[in-house]
């Protein structure tokens, strides 16, 4: 797939706080999933912007989902803590294709992939991922 480490960490770290009601922290997060904590952080505060989790500090602070589960999509997650939204047209070079032609139809059927691609992840929620 063309996703990053830290979009399927994200995925991970987000179903571990929608499955509780209570702010949780991530150090136990970061256990439970064999993520590595420093990254979660890094993960958290890309969400955190976004306004789709929220923290509290304190004994009994952690970070806790924002949003409602069923409201938030893949297609959400992977685009706020990806830098630039991943895409498949970028791999036909990769594959050969050399595209200098003005309408290439590998780019044309890996654009129509793609945006299937998105659209399925659009419609796929963090609650159905618990």
């Amino acid at each position: 797939m063309f996703f990053s480490t830290k979009a399927h960490y994200a995925v991970v770290l987000l179903v571990a706080l929608a499955k509780e009601d209570h702010p949780v922290s991530l150090r136990v997060v970061a256990a439970e999933s064999g993520l590595p904590f420093e990254y979660c952080e890094k993960i958290a505060q890309d969400l955190k912007k976004k306004k789709i989790v929220s923290s509290v500090r304190g004994a009994r602070g952690g970070y806790y989902l924002k949003k409602q589960a069923e409201s938030v999509s893949l297609a959400d997650i992977v685009k706020t803590v990806e830098r630039v939204k991943p895409s498949l047209r970028n791999c036909t070079k990769r594959l050969g294709c050399d595209c200098s032609q003005k309408k290439c139809a590998k780019k044309d059927i890996w654009a129509h992939v793609e945006r299937r691609v998105w659209d399925a992840l659009d419609k796929v929620t963090l609650q159905q991922m618990m």
